[in-house]
C-alpha cells in the first residue's frame, strides 16, 4: 500500500518534527544591503550566531526548528529611514510562534521614545 503523502505531512507538522522556515517579508528586497549589514552587526555584537545553513542549524539543534522571518518597515515615512524587525510572532500552521513559547511575565520589556 502506498504511503499517503498527506498524512504524513499532517502527522508530522501536527508533532512538531518539521522545520518552520517562513519565508522573509517582501520589504528586506528593498535594501538587501541593508538587512545584510543589520544581521553582521547582531552577530558581532554578540546577540545573535550564524550565519548557518539549514543544514548547519539541524545539526546544531538536532531537532526541528522554528525560524522567523525579517524585513524592514520605514520609521520616517519618505524619508528613506528603515528598521530592520524580526518578527518573533510569526505562527506556524498549528499557531506556535517562537513569542508564543516565551512566558512574558519572566521578561517584562519597557519602551521609551523620544
Amino acid at each position: 500500500m502506498p504511503y499517503k503523502l498527506d498524512a504524513w505531512q499532517s502527522a508530522l507538522t501536527s508533532s512538531h518534527l518539521l522545520n518552520f522556515l517562513p519565508p522573509n517579508f517582501p520589504s528586506t528586497n528593498i535594501h538587501l544591503l541593508l538587512i545584510e549589514q543589520e544581521l553582521l552587526y547582531e552577530v558581532m555584537a554578540g546577540q545573535m550566531s550564524g550565519p548557518f545553513t539549514v543544514a548547519q542549524v539541524a545539526t546544531v539543534f538536532a531537532s526541528p526548528f522554528h525560524s522567523s522571518p525579517v524585513g524592514l518597515v520605514e520609521k520616517s515615512p519618505g524619508q528613506g529611514v528603515w528598521c530592520m524587525i524580526h518578527h518573533l510572532s510569526k505562527c506556524d500552521n498549528d499557531g506556535q510562534s517562537t513569542n508564543g513559547w516565551v512566558d512574558s511575565d519572566g521578561f517584562p520589556s519597557t519602551y521609551f521614545s523620544a
